[in-house]
């Protein structure tokens, strides 16, 4: 399968990276073409040196709307400050059989901590998976991975025992984002229900960041219990 990790330099993009790249063809896409190249170089010799013979993926590097045209998955691994000039520079290199993945999450810096900012539409709060859906009409949005400890992410040594919120309203597409969560050893998908759910998966992001400063609880996440 081909996985498009648009703006797949930062620790995000090369944990999932590093993660997929054991069974997956990878693309690592970024603003510049020449930096996208240049940091899946450095991801796949990490990649080599850990699977070793066992690799049989692949990762590549490219600007982001050349990544986004070539995917069968996409994957927004960028800040909410630079969401909407990336959907605007791959809008039309998408097509109705991919999948977009969202796990871009609109928050504000209060004091010493973050706030969920959702964007209001019509009166009614929603997410910013929920209006990436209304935007690009016809493609299947997933909002999915906000609350992994993306430095945990990027050590492929490092076992992640986690539970993943998933949010989606077509079927098919949280039935394959569904599939790849589970490929990363102890990660465990939780479908929460169609993508308006996706305003409670996106606030656990700021919550988490908060509970990281404010508790001294570091790179946390989440696991449910019973």
């Amino acid at each position: 399968m081909k996985i498009a990790l648009l703006g797949g330099t930062g620790d995000m993009g090369e944990g999932l990276a590093l993660r997929w790249s054991k069974s997956h063809e990878v693309i690592i896409g970024s603003r510049e073409a020449s930096k996208g190249a240049k940091a899946a170089a450095d991801y796949l010799a990490k990649a080599k040196a850990f699977y070793g013979d066992s690799m049989a993926g692949s990762i590549s590097g490219t600007s982001n709307p050349e990544a986004a045209a070539e995917a069968e998955i996409v994957v927004l691994t960028i800040p909410h400050e630079f969401a909407a000039s990336t959907i605007m520079s791959i809008k039309d290199r998408l097509n109705p059989k991919q999948v977009l993945v969202s796990p871009v999450v609109p928050m504000i810096k209060i004091e010493k901590g973050m706030v969920y900012s959702p964007i209001i539409k019509d009166g009614r709060a929603i997410s910013y998976a929920e209006s990436l859906a209304q935007e690009l009409q016809g493609i299947p949005v997933v909002a999915a991975y906000h609350a992994i400890s993306a430095k945990k992410l990027a050590n492929p040594a490092t076992i992640l025992n986690y539970d993943v919120p998933i949010a989606g309203d077509d079927p098919g597409a949280v039935e394959l984002v569904t599939k790849l969560t589970k490929e990363i050893p102890n990660l465990r998908p939780v479908y929460v229900g169609p993508l308006r759910a996706s305003l409670m998966i996106e606030s656990l992001t700021p919550m988490i960041i908060n509970a990281a400063i404010f508790s001294k609880i570091k790179d946390a996440s989440i696991a449910f219990v019973q």
